[in-house]
């Protein structure tokens, strides 16, 4: 019998359709860049080419991203991941109104420079970047800083934060076969992105809405729609 993960039934459904998972976030969007978005789909594609690749729920390129600061989201209400500023129960458009005022605030960099690290694989086969040097480093520290301070938002892993691009999640717990076999790919993309991806310029962070893990705009009405009957929301 299939195992799984606790991501079915929050942000993704069985069969890796994406749910709806509303929130806020800011992010650097990397989809209009053609180096680094060739090299991600090149990178997902391999993962995609595995026998059991049924078991992952794999991201669109399009929503392809750094998270800069993670905002909130409306089905995950507790005092750790949600705005010391705002009522635990305010409607979510009225906390989208509410942080797009605070974080405009801001005084957001034009751009970070971030290197390749490693593809990892937990709950999520990614990208791990880390800042190109000490200079960038303090950037986005300033930034975050200034953003929490604004937000009244301080997750509790603020401080260990390690910056990434999702590229699939893991819907279903692998066997032990399958754990190698994915381990040979991870190996085969890491060789490979450790030489094409050394420097990353992210662009401008930027406040974004979004319904699921596939879309990220400014506007919610950007955003894929869902009908009431179709959700099913779990708190």
């Amino acid at each position: 019998m299939s195992q799984f993960m606790p991501v079915v039934g929050q942000k993704f459904n069985k069969d890796g359709s994406l749910r709806y998972f509303p929130g806020s976030t800011i992010i650097c969007d990397l989809s209009n860049s053609e180096a680094v978005l060739s090299e991600l789909i090149w990178a997902q594609d391999r993962f995609r080419k595995l026998p059991f690749a049924h078991k992952f729920g794999f991201l669109p390129p399009a929503s392809f991203h750094m998270t800069v600061f993670d905002l909130i989201c409306d089905q995950v209400r507790d005092e750790q991941h949600w705005s010391s500023l705002l009522p635990l129960d305010m409607p979510l458009e009225t906390a989208d109104e509410t942080l797009r005022g605070l974080v405009s605030k801001a005084h957001p960099p034009a751009n970070f420079v971030m290197q390749y690290t490693a593809c990892f694989m937990r709950t999520v086969i990614g990208i791990e970047l880390r800042p190109a040097n000490d200079d960038v480093a303090t950037l986005l520290r300033q930034y975050r800083e200034e953003v929490s301070q604004l937000t009244g938002i301080r997750f509790p892993n603020f401080d260990t934060y390690k910056f990434h691009i999702s590229l699939a999640y893991y819907l279903v717990r692998l066997s032990p076969e399958e754990d190698e076999a994915l381990k040979e790919v991870r190996m085969e993309v890491d060789a490979r992105l450790t030489k094409t991806l050394q420097t990353i310029n992210t662009g401008m962070p930027k406040f974004t809405l979004f319904n699921d893990m596939g879309a990220f705009k400014e506007f919610r009405t950007q955003l894929p729609q869902y009908e009431l009957a179709d959700i099913t929301i779990n708190r």
